[in-house]
């Protein structure tokens, strides 16, 4: 059986943002305030670009102080107990770098990163018409590493991946999620993100 090993230099690396904790409480009272997706089942949402950066100044602070422009802003809401299946963000042929982001009760979950065996896994697309992988519970894997959502990370989710609750987890967990335009270097590799100045040398994490 050929295994499709992840090749990719890094899989996530996690960033330094001075202000996140605000931008975390604004985002939730933006959450709170103008959607509905603490009342529904959908897990992941699409949000109005241009409507919630309106509403989050210190965000879109941060993106203009970057000079990132993002394509997608998304919020991410799950049960306490609700385990995110092991899948891809798009077809696995080409990688997909985008910004995840704590918002509540992110502490203890993990995020599992897989090897899966090459041609495995279903194309398909996902409630927001995304091109997605989806694979059965009986996928042969072999897990390569995992993260906590415990501060803002770039994350290749190119990558076979699931999410996991904390152990008696109850409360609902909530995090958003910022991507940008697929040809840009930022969106190819986390490498990429160094010219902006995320990052203090020797600090991240790698995974080969």
């Amino acid at each position: 059986m050929e295994w499709g090993l992840n090749n990719m230099d890094q899989v996530y690396r996690f960033i330094n943002v001075e202000n996140y904790q605000a931008i975390n409480n604004e985002v939730h009272q933006y959450i709170v305030a103008h959607t509905q997706v603490l009342q529904l089942e959908n897990v992941f949402v699409d949000q109005d670009i241009d409507h919630m950066l309106s509403c989050c100044p210190q965000l879109s602070k941060f993106l203009s102080a970057h000079s990132l422009v993002p394509n997608r802003l998304a919020t991410i809401v799950c049960a306490g107990s609700l385990e995110i299946e092991m899948h891809r963000d798009n077809d696995g042929t080409n990688s997909y770098v985008r910004i995840l982001w704590p918002v509540q009760n992110c502490q203890g979950s993990k995020t599992k990163i897989w090897a899966v065996p090459k041609d495995s896994g279903i194309v398909m697309l996902d409630t927001n018409g995304i091109v997605y992988t989806g694979f059965s519970g009986d996928q042969k894997r072999i897990q390569l590493d995992e993260f906590e959502l415990s501060q803002p990370v770039l994350f290749n989710a190119s990558c076979a991946h699931s999410v996991h609750p904390a152990p008696g987890s109850t409360q609902i967990r909530i995090s958003f999620t910022m991507g940008f335009d697929r040809d840009l270097p930022i969106s190819k590799s986390i490498d990429a993100w160094q010219e902006l100045g995320f990052f203090n040398q020797g600090d991240g994490h790698e995974t080969r």
